[in-house]
């Protein structure tokens, strides 16, 4: 072999390296790739076999163990949103609201989202818990009919806690609704009891302001003047005339109204405070001493009537005869020690009931001796002649802002004396204030409620003094307490412009030897 083919034969081996090396290469890099990829090859067919059969928590896991193979990632989610889709489909509606919460912007995750929590708010309405299904369809309100939806849930929940009475919430719910079914009917009806309520707990600041929420209510204008003039009171008690006064100039004629800004007109001539009784309405009042406060509260606001509610049932053998009796000692004491706080009072109807595990007791003041209307009439005159008398004396310059109280009591004492005679007669009006001051004729208990009002409409603190037969006045004057008897201050019978000094300002020493009674507890007749 010559040098020349020796030399081709090597070319030609060299151009048959340069072929088959880089097949082999390749072979080389394929089997190895081959070696590499056929298993995840094969674990993504397995994936989506578990997908195709509904495994699809196993697909995930499996989906996530090929690091981003092919659209392994893509799988992931489309595997959770099945997941998501399946327990919307199985009304596991919370599951799958946490799930396309996930998902948001996947597919139309978004929508169905929407329909989970609309499918949800729907369930509550089915079990009707209206607060729930009010919160949950509250963030999705555009979609399909959910403002409709919360109309309903809102209207339905007004009407169940407005049964438990929380007025307030119902009015609430209520007001955001107006226009749906009846709500504007059910909001002026709650309102109504809510404005109640707040009466019933004297908070007449709360009833004044609510009440003007419904304007149209049959009842409205006499319940403004009603609770114009017991929010006056309050204010007046607090000693705030000025504002007390203000609100009593647009209900001039209503109960004492009128004496209230005669009060005031008096107040100023005089620089007194009246001597009032201020008293809060207890709750639930039991004992003797609370529901004399309460009969009190009722003589002050000028209520003839009643009714208490108690949160307990109460046996009939209780109220017939623990109730009732300390209910009769209240009245006794309030009456025979505050006469003028029952002018005209003789005596009190009480009845109660036992209704939804509460016991409700009405009470109501009356006199057998005249009607309710004749009643009403006599208080009324009591109070605006009384108011009369005081400012004849202060307009005759008898009554001064500069006189003492044992003076300004003097005055008084001898007004009755030279005005009025004792009734020998005894007849039933005699008993009254009203007798003592229109008829000018009275027995010792008209005597001493007239003398009493008179003292505390010029700021002289008394409280009255009884035994079995007689009643007589027990006054503070100047910070010393004396006891006074109007009646045996006017002679009898009646002389004329004369006055028996004897029974004025006396101390007990004195008055003990013509009468007995108990010290320690004024108790009323038995």
């Amino acid at each position: 072999m010559t040098e020349e083919n020796t030399m081709n034969k090597v070319k030609a081996n060299k151009k048959l390296a340069i072929i088959i090396i880089p097949i082999i290469i390749a072979l080389i890099i394929g089997g190895f790739l081959g070696v590499i990829y056929f298993p995840k090859y094969l674990e993504y067919e397995k994936a989506m076999e578990l997908y195709n059969s509904g495994k699809y928590n196993e697909s995930i896991v499996a989906f996530e163990s090929l690091n981003k193979y092919k659209d392994s990632p893509v799988m992931v989610l489309q595997n959770q949103y099945s997941i998501a889709v399946d327990n919307l489909q199985r009304e596991n509606y919370e599951e799958a609201i946490l799930q396309f919460e996930k998902l948001k912007g996947y597919s139309n995750s978004e929508e169905l989202l929407n329909e989970s929590i609309y499918s949800t708010a729907q369930a509550y309405e089915n079990e009707k818990e209206w607060e729930k299904a009010i919160d949950t369809i509250n963030p999705i309100s555009e979609y399909k009919d959910s403002k409709e939806l919360i109309k309903l849930y809102k209207y339905n929940l007004a009407k169940d806690v407005a049964k438990e009475e929380n007025w307030q919430q119902a009015i609430s719910l209520l007001e955001e609704i107006l226009d749906y079914r009846n709500s504007y009917i059910l909001y002026d009806d709650y309102t109504y009891y809510y404005v109640l309520e707040k009466a019933n707990k004297s908070d007449w600041g709360g009833a004044f302001e609510l009440l003007d929420a419904i304007p149209n209510h049959i009842e409205y204008k006499e319940l403004k003047k009603d609770f114009t003039y017991n929010l006056a009171v309050d204010k007046i008690n607090n000693r705030n005339w000025d504002e007390a006064i203000a609100l009593l100039n647009n209900i001039d004629d209503y109960k004492k109204s009128s004496q209230f800004k005669t009060q005031h007109e008096i107040n100023s001539i005089l620089e007194i405070n009246p001597s009032f009784v201020q008293i809060e309405v207890p709750k639930e009042p039991r004992t003797v001493e609370k529901l004399e406060e309460l009969l009190l509260y009722m003589a002050s606001y000028n209520m003839n009537k009643i009714e208490l509610v108690y949160d307990s049932e109460h046996r009939s053998d209780y109220m017939y005869t623990v109730y009732a009796d300390n209910l009769y000692e209240a009245f006794c004491n309030a009456i025979y020690e505050y006469p003028d706080y029952f002018p005209n009072t003789g005596n009190y109807d009480w009845s109660y009931e036992i209704l939804d595990g509460k016991t409700f007791v009405n009470i109501e003041f009356g006199n057998p001796k005249f009607n309710k209307v004749n009643l009403m009439d006599m208080e009324k005159a009591f109070h605006n002649e009384a108011y009369e008398i005081i400012l004849d004396l202060i307009k005759d310059d008898k009554l001064t802002k500069n006189m003492t109280e044992k003076q300004r009591a003097e005055v008084l004492y001898r007004w009755l004396a030279y005005n009025l005679k004792y009734d020998l007669s005894l007849k039933d009006v005699s008993y009254t204030g009203y007798g003592a001051v229109i008829n000018r004729e009275a027995v010792c208990t008209g005597y001493t409620t007239l003398y009493n009002y008179l003292c505390r409409i010029i700021g002289i603190d008394v409280i009255a003094v009884a035994n079995v037969d007689h009643i007589w006045t027990l006054a503070t004057l100047d910070g010393e307490k004396f006891f006074i008897d109007s009646t045996w201050g006017d002679p009898t019978p009646d002389v004329k412009n004369h006055v028996n000094m004897e029974y004025f300002a006396v101390k007990d020493e004195f008055l003990s030897k013509s009468r007995d009674w108990d010290k320690e507890k004024y108790s009323c007749y038995k």
